[in-house]
């Protein structure tokens, strides 16, 4: 749906439910925030990002944040 407002023109996205509790369990790298869970232990997933350190791609400190399961912005 497309609107107008100050000679503006702007689109009008409809609200994503949201019901508490249902946060992404992994980051795009596979990783999740429980240091328990499994994925912690996925060798390609871990692999992947050493090599994105040794490619210069993220510095060793995004890659323990991701490791963690948080955001690298």
């Amino acid at each position: 749906m497309k609107g107008i407002s100050d000679d503006h023109e702007y689109t009008v996205v409809p609200a994503i439910p949201y019901a508490e509790g249902d946060d992404l369990e992994h980051n795009d790298n596979g990783f999740c925030d429980d240091m328990s869970h499994e994925c912690h232990e996925n060798q390609e997933s871990i692999t992947d990002l050493n090599t994105a350190v040794q490619d210069g791609l993220i510095t060793t400190d995004d890659a323990d944040r991701i490791y963690r399961g948080k955001t690298v912005i």
